[in-house]
C-alpha cells in the first residue's frame, strides 16, 4: 500500500492495519449487537452485549496501543532521518550556494538536492537557504526540497496519529460507515500528511 522505498512504509503500514483491524471489530461488533437484540431476552440481552462490548474494547485498545508505537517509532525515524548531522554536512555545497555573489534558483537548489539524495542535513541546509532567499515557494512537488523540514514532517506525522485515534474514540453506529470510508480511501484522505511525512 505504502511505497516501499519509503523509510518510514513498516511505521504507516503498521498505522493503517491496526487501524483496520478496529473498524473490522467495529463491524462485528455491530453485527453481533444487532443479532444479540433480535434473539435474546433481556436478562441474556444484558450479559451478551457486555460480553460483546468487553471483546470490543480490548480490540479497540490493542489497536490504539499499537497505533500509539507506530507513531511514536515513526516519528523517532523521522528525527533521527533528519538531525543534523556535521559529518553530513558539504560546507563546501552550502557555502557555495548560501553565497551573496551567487543567487541561485529553486531550480539550481533542487539539482543540488537530488545529487545529496536521502542526505536530511544537506536536504534541510538547501531547503533553508531556498527560505531565506524567499523561494521555497516555488519548490516543485516530488522535488527532495518540498517538504525538507523537520519540524513539518514531525508535525505531520502527530497529527496523522492523533486523527486516527479520535476518529476512533467513538463507537457510535451512525458514523460506522465513515470510519470504514477512511480505511478503503486512507491514502487519498490523508495524502497532504503523507507527501509531508515523506519518503526520507
Amino acid at each position: 500500500m505504502f511505497d516501499n522505498n519509503s523509510n518510514y512504509s513498516a511505521y504507516l503500514t503498521r498505522i493503517y492495519n491496526a487501524y483496520g483491524d478496529w473498524v473490522t471489530a467495529f463491524s462485528n461488533y455491530l453485527d453481533e449487537t444487532k443479532e444479540i437484540r433480535a434473539n435474546y431476552n433481556q436478562v441474556a440481552q444484558y450479559h451478551a452485549l457486555e460480553e460483546q462490548r468487553t471483546k470490543f474494547a480490548e480490540v479497540r485498545n490493542n489497536s490504539v496501543y499499537q497505533i500509539q508505537q507506530a507513531g511514536e517509532e515513526l516519528c523517532a525515524a523521522i528525527s533521527e532521518n533528519w538531525r543534523p548531522n556535521p559529518q553530513s554536512y558539504i560546507t563546501k555545497a552550502i557555502e557555495t550556494y548560501s553565497s551573496e555573489f551567487l543567487s541561485p534558483t529553486v531550480a539550481d537548489l533542487e539539482h543540488a538536492a537530488e545529487d545529496y539524495g536521502k542526505n536530511g542535513t544537506m536536504l534541510c541546509a538547501l531547503y533553508n537557504i531556498a527560505k531565506k532567499r524567499g523561494i521555497d515557494g516555488d519548490i516543485q512537488r516530488g522535488s527532495p526540497l518540498y517538504h525538507a523540514d523537520r519540524r513539518e514532517k514531525l508535525e505531520a506525522a502527530r497529527s496523522l496519529v492523533n486523527e486516527i485515534l479520535g476518529i476512533m474514540n467513538t463507537d457510535d453506529p451512525i458514523k460506522f460507515r465513515a470510519r470504514q470510508a477512511f480505511l478503503y480511501n486512507f491514502e487519498q484522505y490523508e495524502a497532504a500528511k503523507l507527501e509531508i511525512i515523506g519518503n526520507i
